[in-house]
């Protein structure tokens, strides 16, 4: 292989084990979250098939071993296609004719997809003669042998397209599309699965053609188809799911920061109603200064009053005071000129 056959592969085995540890560690236990386990887990095997495995000629017992493994998990990755559109069909079903949410009407046994994932794909590759696993440049199937590896993929794609049609159906003429959350959650399954049928085929056939090229602009496409269905892996079936954002909200930094929110929001509560009990202590001390300054002000107005009383009002000493002098004034002796000589 070329570089950019090795940079697809490595950035989609990358996604899906990225894909398959997060759903492990938020411990995500609904059959659609275990399908998208198996799924994540077995395009992993196949993208690590071939970027380990391709190029080991000189080794024919490795390249045999790694020939097998990438047909087994390249078919195993299909079937799980497959049993995707199988739980979604399922699920719709149920859902219609009892009219209960989805997740309580997918809680069946996770065996029959087991079966129908791993088994048959099993059956498939040991009935494959073990000469075929060997071409001349590369650890893959011969292309004499080719129609051993395309028949499988084209006829389980074929039944992954037709579940899909009659998924489809089913939604549009069930009640169930009154639910807008679940037709939000359905409309995500079906664009990831076509997403997944889509650049699954294409990549695989890209790659195939590539190896016995050699054509730079075809790894390209591999290389390209490869990256995205890796994305999209992550995105449609971790990003995206239902189950991975409530386990998210269940987490203890979650709840940590919910307690701690909580709580400043009842302390603010507690503020706001200990505002009004506090605001009569606030005004007890404007009213003191204000009973003192009103005292000041009234004793200052009682001492201008006496002030003003005594002087527009005298008292009869002061009169009398008054009228002796007058009386001195007129007994005081009076010059030549006749004019009053007064002392003051």
């Amino acid at each position: 292989m070329k570089w950019p056959s090795y940079i697809g592969c490595i950035v989609c085995s990358i996604s899906a084990l990225a894909t398959f540890g997060f759903l492990m560690k938020f411990k995500t236990t609904t059959n659609t979250s275990n399908i998208h386990k198996n799924l994540a887990l077995a395009t992993a095997m196949s993208q690590l098939s071939l970027l380990i495995g391709v190029d080991i000629v000189f080794f024919p017992m490795c390249c045999k071993i790694f020939s097998l493994l990438l047909h087994y998990s390249v078919l195993a990755n299909d079937a799980w296609l497959m049993n995707e559109a199988f739980n979604l069909y399922i699920l719709i079903t149920y859902a219609a004719h009892s009219h209960s949410s989805s997740t309580q009407t997918g809680d069946s046994s996770m065996l029959r997809y087991y079966v129908m994932g791993w088994i048959p794909v099993t059956l498939a590759i040991f009935g494959t003669n073990m000469g075929s696993y060997k071409a001349e440049n590369f650890c893959w199937i011969s292309l004499k042998h080719i129609w051993l590896f395309f028949a499988p993929c084209l006829a389980i794609n074929l039944i992954t397209v037709l579940v899909l049609v009659f998924t489809i159906k089913e939604h549009r003429e069930s009640a169930y599309t009154k639910d807008e959350k679940a037709n939000q959650a359905i409309s995500i399954q079906t664009r990831a699965i076509w997403s997944q049928v889509f650049l699954l085929s294409v990549s695989w056939a890209f790659g195939y053609y590539a190896l016995y090229k050699k054509d730079l602009i075809v790894h390209f496409l591999f290389g390209f188809f490869g990256f995205i269905q890796g994305i999209f892996l992550f995105v449609f079936y971790f990003l995206l799911n239902d189950e991975v954002r409530s386990e998210i909200h269940k987490s203890p930094k979650y709840l940590l920061e919910y307690v701690n929110v909580g709580s400043s929001d009842e302390e603010d509560e507690e503020e706001t109603n200990e505002e009004p009990q506090q605001s009569p202590k606030k005004v007890d001390i404007p009213i003191v200064q204000l009973k003192q300054t009103t005292t000041s002000e009234s004793t200052q107005s009682a001492d201008e009053a006496q002030t003003f009383s005594s002087s527009s009002f005298p008292s009869p000493s002061s009169s009398v005071s008054s009228d002796a002098k007058i009386r001195q004034r007129k007994q005081l002796p009076v010059d030549e000129d006749n004019e009053l000589v007064t002392s003051i």
